[in-house]
Order: structure tokens, then C-alpha cells, then sequence
């Protein structure tokens, strides 16, 4: 994460994170980063039912479709990786899909 530049701080919100707009060697990406303790607070404290910790499974596949898909009109997937608190997802920035989903 040192090695990126955060140029806007927020341009999206979901639940267990967010979307930054980072800079790095001169291009420009979309960094999601989610919080592993959210989502971990999600499944342990709440006693999920087994439908709903079903529910959570988007969060761990996500990774998956966004590198399976070869569409245009979807963020490509450049690398996803870890650091101590969170799981961070790069991809290319398309302002007007997050515009769509997030805002």
C-alpha cells in the first residue's frame, strides 16, 4: 500500500470496506480495501444462520468473477493482496461504474 498515492480517499463505500483511487508509476487504479475484523464481527457476533453465512460467500468469490470476466464495462482485476488488516482488490478505475454501484 506505501507504494501507491491515494489521490481521492472515498469515491465508494460498501460494507465491510471501501474504494480508493490510487496512482502508482503514473496509472491510475481503483483500490478496494476490505476489512477483515468487519467481516469477521459479521459471521462470529451476530450467530449467523447457515442461509446467511451463505450470504457471505460474495465476499470471498468476488476475487474469482472479477478475474473471469473480459467485458469492458467491468473493472479488470489486476492483483488482489493482504496486509494486516485488510484484503485489498486493484483494478483499473472506471468512475462511471462506481458511480453506478457505489453512489
Amino acid at each position: 500500500m506505501d507504494s501507491f498515492k491515494v489521490l481521492e480517499n472515498s469515491i465508494g463505500r460498501g460494507t465491510y470496506g471501501e474504494v480508493k483511487l490510487v496512482e502508482k508509476d503514473g496509472a491510475r487504479f481503483a483500490m478496494k480495501s476490505l476489512v477483515k475484523e468487519d467481516i469477521m464481527k459479521v459471521h462470529q457476533h451476530l450467530k449467523l444462520t447457515f442461509y446467511q453465512i451463505g450470504k457471505l460467500d460474495h465476499v470471498f468469490r468476488e476475487q474469482d468473477i472479477l478475474r473471469s470476466l473480459d467485458k469492458h464495462y467491468f473493472p479488470k482485476l489486476y492483483h488482489t493482496f493482504q496486509v494486516s488488516k485488510k484484503i485489498n482488490f486493484l483494478s483499473n478505475f472506471c468512475r462511471s461504474y462506481y458511480k453506478l454501484t457505489l453512489g
